[in-house]
């Protein structure tokens, strides 16, 4: 009986201390990475996990640059690669952002490898030689790297910083991705002259939600002194994202927090309303040169396109037909993403080449619908599906033309897979 006792007590020590090592929070610090984190075979909350996230952490925060005040943002990111489909997750692209004479620029990357190698701990650093720029279209582009000596077991953590004069848009964070995360976190430190509105995408509300003053030093512009107000989002053990067969962008879907610019306070008090009402949204995007007077220019060209005339013998749904089925048979994708139209209508006709979008923004692909937008045959009207102006205008992923013919009403439907159903 004293020995049945005796090895119950130490079966349950070993339970306890096996249930407190799943449990425990690794360390968030770079570069301090555990035995526990080498040694993981897989992460209990899926077995299958190709990979897991151990932490995801990124902060944005404003500096005062020499034309005004820029976002910085920074990331620090660790994970764990359980099998070979897993190393993929070592390839990292970072997407930023430049319009007009507005920039971002990467700087401070640093990325190591960490293994376990005959007992031994080996680490290998990322040749910043091995860093590489790919540009997706005029608008954006990817920097580009991968971790070396990436194997099963691997541990990889990179880290990067941002700085941005594009003060529009805050960086959304994404706290889910195609493995499980176990810790993500977002830290947004704001000034008094930039009103921001933010919206949570996948979830009712964050696992832990801080506010409160900067302890730091106060800061002063124009005769206004102040100190950052932090926000912190935290989530913890997301689960990997799964699409499903109808699901036409991930972006849509997946658990995420994106701001947008609201209001502008200059240090007088002076206020410039930059989100206002759909009326007001929808009357900027039709006068857009690239969008709204792009459809009228297109519409010009019908001729040009059918080789006649728009003829008002023909009945609707035939003349209907007609402009979808030219688009799908004669206009194909040119391997380029894009907010807009981005070449002008003759170019278009001639190349036979459209541009679509790509996530993080997908919003439209335009010309296939110029051709049909006011082609002075059908008298279209054109709708988006629109969220209440509090929320993110980048978000509307879809154009929809909408058309009434013989009684029956017909969408236009483009999406992010470049599609017209």
């Amino acid at each position: 009986m004293k020995t049945f006792l005796i090895n119950l007590l130490v079966h349950s020590l070993l339970l306890t201390s096996t249930t407190l090592l799943i449990a425990q929070d690794f360390s968030h610090k770079m570069g301090e990475i555990s035995s526990n984190e080498l040694e993981m075979k897989n992460y209990k909350k899926d077995p299958n996990a190709e990979a897991v996230v151990i932490f995801d952490k990124g902060k944005s925060y404003f500096n005062r640059g020499a034309q005004g005040y820029e976002i910085v943002f920074e990331r620090k990111t660790r994970l764990k690669i359980f099998t070979e489909a897993g190393i993929k997750w070592a390839e990292i692209e970072i997407p930023i952002y430049q319009e007009g004479g507005i920039y971002e620029t990467v700087f401070d990357i640093k990325a190591t490898a960490y293994n376990l190698e005959n007992g031994q701990l080996k680490t290998t650093e990322l040749n910043l030689n091995n860093v590489y720029e790919e540009k997706i279209n005029q608008y954006w582009k990817n920097i580009k790297f991968a971790l070396p000596n990436i194997k099963p077991g691997s541990v990889i953590e990179y880290t990067y910083k941002i700085n941005s004069e594009y003060l529009f848009n805050l960086r959304d964070w994404e706290f889910q991705k195609r493995i499980p995360v176990m810790h993500s976190e977002y830290e947004v430190r704001m000034i008094p002259f930039y009103e921001y509105s933010f919206l949570l995408q996948g979830a009712d509300r964050f696992d832990d939600q801080r506010s409160f003053v900067s302890a730091g030093l106060k800061r002063r512009h124009g005769s206004v002194e102040f100190k950052d107000m932090v926000h912190q989002y935290e989530m913890k053990d997301v689960p990997a994202f799964e699409s499903e067969e109808f699901i036409t962008s991930v972006s849509d879907y997946i658990l995420k927090i994106d701001f947008q610019l609201k209001k502008v306070i200059s240090p007088d008090g002076f206020e410039t309303q930059i989100m206002t009402t759909w009326q007001d949204m929808i009357s900027d995007l039709l006068k857009h040169k690239e969008f709204g007077k792009y459809t009228k220019k297109s519409g010009k060209m019908y001729k040009k396109i059918f080789g006649e005339k728009p003829s008002s013998q023909k009945p609707e749904k035939e003349r209907f037909n007609k402009i979808v089925d030219h688009v799908k048979q004669h206009y194909r994708w040119n391997g380029m993403y894009g907010n807009f139209a981005t070449q002008k209508p003759a170019r278009l006709i001639k190349d036979k080449t459209v541009t679509k979008i790509k996530s993080p923004i997908p919003v439209l692909n335009l010309f296939k619908i110029s051709i049909i937008f006011l082609l002075f045959i059908l008298f279209l009207r054109l709708f988006t599906l629109l969220t209440p102006p509090s929320s993110c205008q980048l978000h509307y992923s879809f154009l929809i033309c909408f058309s009434g013919i013989q009684l029956s009403h017909y969408f236009l439907f483009v999406h992010y897979y470049n599609s017209i159903t």
